[in-house]
Formats: structure tokens, C-alpha cells, sequence
């Protein structure tokens, strides 16, 4: 199997992404061929590397998701399934996620040139939700 890159991916994606919709989601395990088995035989997945994941692309062609490994036991806020929401200012989001009682775990990072950039924060309930943006910081 190929390395997809950045390129392919975006290439691969024909996602409408609306301000504050579920726009991607990783799946954390501690074992990518146990997920790459399971989640292949149920919905008929292919699979391609992109860094430390691996992209989940669907019958379609289209990309859906991608597959994280996870230490064994996972630490807390990496197990499980991790959606993202788009939005625009992630700085702005993130500064009401503090203030309406939630904790940022992390700050915008880049993703790539043609992702964005990525943020993490935690529900007052202990809940991990991302952020994602293709808006450069101001």
C-alpha cells in the first residue's frame, strides 16, 4: 500500500463542510490491523497511511474518517471515537469552551497546508471534542 499524500487525500474528499457541522472523526485503538480488520469487514473500508493514522476511505472513494493508535491502556481522552466540528475562529471557540466551564487540550496545531489546523478541548463531563479550521490565525 501507497502513502496517500496530503494531496490525494484532498483529492479524495467531496465533503460540503458547513460552519459547526460533524466534519470528521478518528477512531482510536490500541491495535490499527485489529481496526483495519474489523472496520474493513463492516462497512467494506480500504485503508491508506497519513503520518502517525491511517485514512478509512469508503466504497465511494470518498474519505471518511481515520484510524489512531492509542497506547495500551489508552491515556485519558485517546480512546474511542473523537469528533470535529468546523468552525471559524477556533481561538474564539476555544475561549468560550473555558469559559463555559469545558478545558482546552489543545491549541491550535497545524494539520497541513491543505487540512488547516485542529484543536481539542473537553466537556465539562470529561468528554474530548475537536475543532477544525481552514482559517489562518489572525
Amino acid at each position: 500500500m501507497s502513502e496517500m499524500t496530503t494531496a490525494d487525500t484532498r483529492a479524495a474528499t467531496d465533503v460540503s463542510f458547513e460552519p459547526t457541522r460533524l466534519t470528521w472523526w478518528d477512531i482510536y485503538l490500541p491495535d490499527l490491523d485489529v481496526g483495519k480488520a474489523f472496520y474493513g469487514r463492516v462497512f467494506g473500508w480500504t485503508f491508506q497511511p497519513f503520518d502517525e493514522f491511517v485514512m478509512c476511505v469508503d466504497v465511494t472513494g470518498k474519505l471518511v474518517c481515520s484510524l489512531g493508535r492509542s497506547a495500551d491502556p489508552p491515556p485519558q481522552g485517546r480512546s474511542g471515537i473523537r469528533c470535529y466540528f468546523l468552525v471559524e475562529d477556533l481561538e474564539g471557540h476555544l475561549a468560550r469552551v473555558e469559559e463555559a466551564g469545558g478545558s482546552v487540550m489543545t491549541a491550535r496545531t497545524l494539520i497541513s497546508d491543505e487540512f488547516g489546523w485542529y484543536a481539542e478541548f473537553t466537556d465539562p463531563a470529561g468528554n474530548p471534542v475537536g475543532l477544525c479550521s481552514s482559517t489562518p490565525p489572525s
